[in-house]
């Protein structure tokens, strides 16, 4: 411990508080204001409340998306250039903002330590993630790939993997630390010939990517254009769909559906094969959509398609639901419908009648 100057003893004097309001750095209220939860509300009203803590003055850490800095109100005392107007509304060039004195929390305990209604809740969960997502896109490059770049993006070999040596599922009883990413059926090298349907309508279908600073994948998405969204029987929505999110961390889920916010987008309610709700307009709907492939036929080989896995090879219409059998207008016969959820790159022909 250091000596303390004959002047330290005279500051502590005139700025001995041992609680204070909540603060917040203005770069972290903005940030709180921009995720969509009832614990961001929960926070800034506080910092109106006039309620009191013995730690304030939070901030955000250059480089961390997971923890938080605060200042313990008994060391404002040793805090050169502190004054009593850091005690009612510190200004953003106050002293008190400085790195010395300064601890770190995690953000959960800020939660848990300030509004402990929250402790252990999934609203927690999902604040935890969408703070971190928020902060982890500056160190991550998001672009959309088509043809044969999309292919390249399903190959191992681009992904990260946090577990390495760990890429395939391991034997029965034994815990799965693989991620969401790394559990993908596509993953392996001689899978590659599946993703012709892909590669030979980018008109359609895309894939939005997220890379990290070392060029590794992090997360994927596929995006499907010009889907006709049967909101409105006599005259579907068009609209453009992020698929499944497949991911490294939960955080790059919230990444993901905020770029799709952006883009008028709609995107999944939830990111797993079975989920056929979606978040549309603002408004969660469970409605047939579809949409034509430029190039339709057969492919020889097809990948394992989550969400529009109906297709027509006639007519090149791929969808999310089965519905009702077309007849071919030529000949009158019950067209050929395919389910594209195979892992071995084939398909299941539907059994269906006039």
């Amino acid at each position: 411990m250091g000596v303390k100057k004959y002047t330290d003893y005279l500051f502590e004097n005139e700025l001995s508080a041992k609680e204070a309001p909540l603060f917040f750095s203005p770069k972290l209220t903005e940030l709180i204001k921009s995720i969509d939860s009832p614990i961001s509300k929960d926070l800034l009203d506080l910092t109106n409340s006039g309620q009191k803590f013995n730690f304030s003055y939070i901030d955000l850490i250059d480089g961390d998306s997971e923890n938080l800095s605060f200042l313990p109100v008994n060391r404002l005392n040793r805090i050169a250039g502190a004054t009593e107007q850091d005690l009612e509304n510190p200004s953003p060039d106050s002293p008190v903002w400085d790195k010395k004195g300064r601890q770190n929390l995690r953000v959960g305990a800020l939660v848990t330590r300030t509004l402990s209604k929250y402790a252990g809740s999934k609203d927690l969960e999902n604040f935890f993630h969408l703070f971190k997502g928020k902060l982890d896109v500056e160190n991550y490059t998001i672009k959309i790939v088509e043809g044969e770049e999309l292919r390249a993006y399903y190959h191992i070999d681009t992904y990260y993997n946090p577990t390495p040596g760990v890429t395939e599922k391991p034997p029965e009883g034994e815990p799965d630390p693989r991620t969401v990413l790394m559990k993908s059926c596509l993953k392996q090298p001689e899978k590659q010939p599946f993703f012709d349907i892909y590669v030979k309508n980018p008109e359609k279908i895309k894939m939005l990517i997220m890379l990290n600073k070392d060029k590794k994948l992090v997360c994927r998405a596929l995006i499907w254009y010009d889907l006709f969204v049967v909101d409105k029987p006599e005259s579907p929505t068009k609209g453009t769909l992020l698929d499944r999110i497949y991911y490294t961390s939960e955080s790059d889920v919230n990444i993901f559906i905020d770029y799709a916010k952006k883009q008028g987008w709609m995107y999944k309610t939830h990111q797993v094969k079975d989920c056929r709700t979606f978040i549309f307009n603002g408004a969660s709907i469970d409605k047939p959509i579809s949409t034509r492939l430029p190039h339709p036929g057969h492919y020889e080989k097809y990948p394992y398609i989550d969400t529009l896995c109906f297709y027509t090879p006639d007519t090149g219409r791929i969808s999310n639901g089965r519905g009702k059998p077309a007849l071919n207008p030529k000949t009158g016969q019950v067209m050929e419908r395919l389910q594209l959820q195979r892992t071995n790159g084939g398909s299941k022909r539907l059994r269906e009648s006039n």
